[in-house]
């Protein structure tokens, strides 16, 4: 056999071969895949940028990166095997690499230009793009990839000689080279991006690029060229190994590449729940998925295996189905250990990498390490020696690479959504065990392995897919990874109510081709990757005002873009704007549609809505490529911490939103008051300054602003304001959302104008965010779960000490008021005094100091007549509280008009028949309920009760404090038997609105049923409950009883659960 010059060979084995190939080749593979990782990660963020997030447009420059290598290694390396010098044709490979890597930045420039002319994704849309944008992204990385795929096989050949049959040499570099790829998934996620921005962080790859090409020519000189003679025999030592065909070959190395791709997926999907999602944890799991190939690969040189036989070929499949499986097996257990390791960290930085690291460790790298052992095997099947490694390796990577393409298409657009992604993890393991069998199948009977170890690996494969619930909605849907789970872990007892609770309350998951997608039942929240997205009742008061503030201060708003669907709130309510005539909703994600419609409620059907026109697309793309101007344009993304979401908030972005405003138009943005500091907002407000020049604050709820921009100067017009003040659905959205009636209590929202925010975003605060430095992406990411706040109250005061809280109006306004109203949303929403702007009768009531409050609301002025809200909440007071007041005679002193009257029966009705008058019929029929139940008689109970409990089932917007009050009252009361009963059976007929108060009415309706012994609806209430029971005592003792009196079927689980409870007291 030829192959390395025999004298060559003598000298390094004489000497202590400091220019052995594999020598030569480690460090140079080592920082090249430092250096590939780099670009990579890069041109993907960068195309994201341009064509957005979609799976159809990330689809489209995966294929060209994955198929650009794999067709790159085929055509190298079937040129490479006969040519005298690889280590000189791998150096110009990586100089060209450098070179249009380096090149690259300014080629995404066109390509982002020549995109956005061509329309984009309104001309071109997910699907019918695909052409195109897989042309755009050729052109940027075409070259360079194609390069890269050649540096594989050029080094096989280079570092492959005559005794390493079993092409070890091959394994150590692709380890090597998969381990330079870890630093730079670490250095660039961590440092790198984060610091000097990815475009330097791209040049920075390249000059370490253009060394190792030097490098590589340079020492290529010094060493003897060589040649392989393809034509020699193979060893004939059979201890080698035997060689498989070339077709299983290719299946295998396909079949790896396709399902490590497909999990690579499913990782990346479940771990966003229990990790944050953000781009440090992304990163995490990507370095380890990266250790464990890279690993793998070190492992099959280091064990020196003697025997290369198919059948360790069946037995890494088999194995890698089972590795892939063991997570799944575990149920919620690494879910509790991600939620332990979050408790442990607290809010430290580097503690939190430590506890995603050790989480995405046990997730990824057992099915890695195999991963990374499986390839160096199936290249040492299909050849021994250096006789074609470079052919086998370019047309193993190739077809590898088709592998890895084809699975992140299928994954994406069909496995997916179609099986979720606990199905499509099943699907991996079955597929690779399967593969194993199928290859012991096809071969020849002396090459098969005994069948017993096949038998039993298959056996926990099957069982490891069968038998076990795998993760629930505790891993998926809790919230675990933003520090919003809630897990009570003290004792077994509260850990299992915590697990019961959050699998109880999901009562609806979605599978989106984007992300895995929850509907938590109270309220409706969208719940994406365990984070909620606005609760369609909690929170409406946020969403309905982010697109309505703009449009009251509009004088005629016509054409409104909205970012993000969500429950349609925004978009529907913009919509009922008598002037407005469209509105665009931009949504990613499809399956948030459904949440919408499940929302209609509160959102006038927006699904159906004739003036709203909802695009499912990249919003941040189709903005960019849209030539249409608006009115409003409304940007309501998801929290920025997570991964992508923070290129909605950066000059970039903002310059183009500037270009698709109209010259009186307003951009309102969303921005959250917790998990932030001062120097992140002032970030948000610089980059808004940096294209706007006239920005103001608003809070619309406790920790929710909305940052007005525009470039006309914002004075808002009085007379305008109480025009639209008395219209839909401006009057509904104030007078029910946030117990506002006037021109003063809207004005109560605005936090600071203009020249504040110039002055808070002057230097050195003028940072602003980019594109090529999103520096908020990793502020968020690094505070996510903290307790930084920003309260309004604080923000305000701020304000105030400049003289740069009032906003500029045009008209008469009494600020007097408006100073005595800034407490009321959170009078309105009954929120904690933390967010309170100063210790009016509220606060005193908060803190049970019911004495000094009435001392208060004696020495107050009267409310408005109009100020319905502050009229009810005073009256209410005097409701639960009357019986310790003193009633005044008018011609008294002390007398108040809102006070007196109410403390007689007469009083009272006169006041709630008055609301019924003047159209405010829920408030009556609520107040009438609540008086009721402060009485003694249950027929009248139930008599109100039937409007009200209707009233609930109509509309969302009955004040959330003022029904709770109510029912504590009701479950507080002692009732009759027979009257309990028919309570029971008028809460338990249907859910409210939006599913509102559901936990407290199934709990007030199982407590009524067995006080009025219906046991039959009592079994029923809690068998609706029956895969995640209420694990308290009270609860289990209840459905046990209510189980027994019927005879359930169900009766001796309930009789198991409440033994379990007893014995873990």
């Amino acid at each position: 056999m030829a192959g390395i010059p025999k004298d060559a060979m003598n000298k390094e084995m004489a000497s202590s071969k400091p220019l052995s190939p594999l020598r030569i080749a480690v460090p140079l593979v080592f920082l090249s895949g430092f250096a590939a990782l780099m670009y990579q990660t890069v041109w993907m963020a960068s195309f994201r940028l341009i064509f957005g997030a979609s799976t159809p447009a990330t689809g489209a420059v995966l294929a060209i990166f994955m198929g650009g290598l794999g067709l790159g290694g085929w055509f190298w390396g079937k040129r490479l095997d006969a040519h005298a010098s690889p280590l000189f044709v791998y150096g110009v490979l990586e100089l060209a690499i450098a070179a249009f890597a380096g090149l690259s930045p300014f080629l995404l420039s066109v390509v982002q230009g020549a995109y956005a002319s061509l329309g984009g994704p309104l001309v071109f849309g997910s699907y019918s793009g695909v052409g195109v944008r897989l042309l755009l992204a050729m052109l940027v990385m075409g070259v360079p990839v194609f390069c890269m795929g050649g540096t594989l096989p050029a080094m096989a050949r280079f570092v492959t000689h005559a005794t390493d049959t079993r092409r070890q040499g091959l394994a150590t570099l692709y380890g090597v080279n998969t381990l330079g790829s870890v630093v730079g998934a670490l250095l660039g996620t961590f440092y790198l991006f984060e610091q000097v921005g990815i475009k330097n962080a791209l040049w920075f790859a390249a000059v370490f690029n253009g060394a190792i090409a030097l490098s590589a020519m340079w020492l290529s000189a010094k060493l003897p060229q060589t040649t392989v003679d393809n034509t020699a025999e193979l060893p004939t030592d059979t201890s080698t190994g035997v060689t498989l065909s070339r077709s299983l070959t290719l299946m295998a190395a396909f079949v790896a590449g396709f399902v490590f791709f497909v999990a690579e997926m499913v990782w990346f999907r479940m771990s966003a729940p229990i990790l944050g999602g953000t781009t440090y944890s992304f990163g995490l799991v990507l370095a380890w998925a990266l250790v464990g190939i890279g690993l793998g690969a070190i492992v099959y040189r280091k064990i020196n295996p003697k025997r290369i036989t198919p059948a360790l070929l069946v037995f890494t499949f088999l194995l890698e189905g089972v590795t892939l499986l063991l997570p799944f097996a575990m149920g919620d257990s690494l879910a509790l250990w991600a939620h332990h390791a979050r408790m442990w960290a607290g809010y430290d930085f580097l503690s939190l990498c430590l506890g995603w690291s050790l989480v995405s460790c046990v997730l990824v790298l057992p099915p890695a390490l195999v991963a990374g052992f499986q390839f160096p095997v199936v290249v040492a099947l299909r050849g021994q020696g250096p006789n074609g490694v470079a052919g086998d390796v370019g047309s193993l990577y190739l077809s590898n690479t088709t592998g890895a393409v084809v699975g992140a298409l299928a994954g994406g657009f069909g496995l997916m959504p179609l099986f979720g992604a606990l199905g499509v993890w099943q699907l991996c393991a079955g597929i690779v065990a399967a593969t194993g069998v199928f290859i012991c199948m096809f071969l020849p009977q002396s090459q098969r392995p005994t069948w017993g170890p096949i038998a039993f690996v298959l056996v926990i494969t099957v069982g490891a897919m069968v038998f076990p619930t795998g993760p629930t909605a505790v891993w998926r849907h809790s919230g675990i990874g933003a520090s919003r789970s809630f897990l009570l872990t003290d004792n077994p007892n509260d850990l299992q109510a915590s697990l019961n609770s959050h699998r109880r309350n999901i009562r609806v998951e979605l599978e989106g081709v984007e992300s895995p997608i929850g509907i938590l039942h109270e309220g409706l929240s969208l719940l994406n990757s365990g984070k909620s997205d606005g609760n369609a009742w909690k929170d409406a008061m946020t969403t309905v005002m982010l697109g309505l503030t703009g449009a009251m201060l509009h004088p005629q708003p016509a054409h409104a873009f909205v970012v993000g669907l969500g429950a349609g709130q925004t978009a529907g309510w913009l919509a009922q704007v008598p002037s407005m005539k469209r509105v665009d909703v931009v949504e990613l994600e499809p399956e948030v549609a459904d949440f919408a419609r499940m929302a209609e409620k509160s959102n006038f059907n927006v699904m159906e809505h004739p003036k709203v026109n909802l695009m499912f697309e990249d919003g941040r793309a189709l903005l960019m490529a849209s030539k249409q101007r608006y009115d409003i344009i409304v940007s309501e993304p998801s929290n920025p911490y997570r991964a992508g979401v923070a290129s909605f908030f950066t000059a970039d972005f903002y310059g183009k939103v500037k270009e698709r405003l109209k010259d009186q138009g307003y951009f309102a943005q969303w921005v959250q008051g917790y998990e932030i500091d001062l120097p992140t907002l002032h970030l948000i407000l610089a980059s808004l300054k940096s294209h706007f020049s006239h920005v103001s604050v608003w809070s619309l709820m406790s920790l929710d602003y909305v940052i007005l921009a525009s470039n006309h100067p914002q004075v808002y017009d009085v007379d305008l304001m109480n025009r639209n003040l008395a219209i839909e659905p401006f009057k509904t959205a104030l007078n029910d959302l946030g117990g506002i009636f006037d021109v003063e209590g809207f004005l109560t929202l605005h936090e600071a104008n203009p020249q504040f925010v110039t002055l808070q975003t002057a230097p050195p605060n003028d940072v602003i965010n980019t594109d090529d430095q999103n520096l908020l992406e990793y502020r968020f990411a690094k505070s996510m779960g903290s307790e930084q706040r920003i309260y309004p109250k604080i923000l305000y005061g701020m304000a105030q000490d400049k003289s740069l809280h009032r906003p500029q109006v045009k008209g008469q306004v009494d600020w007097d008021k408006v100073a005595r109203l800034k407490n009321r949303v959170n009078q309105f929403y009954d929120v904690k005094l933390a967010f309170s702007h100063e210790r009016d009768w509220w606060a005193l009531v908060k803190e049970k100091k019911y004495q000094q409050a009435v001392t208060w609301l004696r020495q107050s002025t009267p409310a408005a007549a109009h100020d319905v809200f502050e009229r009810v909440h005073r009256f209410e007071f005097v409701l639960y509280f009357g019986r310790q007041m003193t009633q005044r005679e008018p011609e008294d002193s002390l007398f108040h008009p809102d006070i007196d009257p109410w403390l007689s029966p007469q009083g009272q009705q006169a006041f709630i028949a008055n609301l019924q008058k003047t159209g405010r019929v829920h408030d009556a029929n609520w107040l009438r309920f609540a008086q009721a139940v402060l009485g003694p008689d249950d027929g009248r109970v139930l008599k109100v009760a039937v409007p009200a409990l209707a009233s609930l089932r109509e509309t969302p917007w009955v004040r959330r404090s003022m029904v709770e009050r109510v029912f504590q009252q009701l479950l507080a009361r002692n009732w009759q038997p027979e009257s309990a009963r028919d309570m029971a059976r008028l809460l338990a007929q249907a859910p409210f609105a939006l599913n509102a108060h559901d936990n407290f009415r199934m709990t007030l309706a199982q407590h009524l049923a067995q006080a009025g012994e219906d046991w039959e609806l009592c079994a029923a209430l809690y068998n609706s409950e029956a895969h995640a029971p209420k694990w308290e005592g009270i609860h289990l003792q209840r459905r046990l009883l209510c189980y027994e009196k019927t005879q359930h079927p169900n009766l001796v689980q309930a009789r198991t659960d409440w033994d379990l409870f007893a014995q873990q007291r």
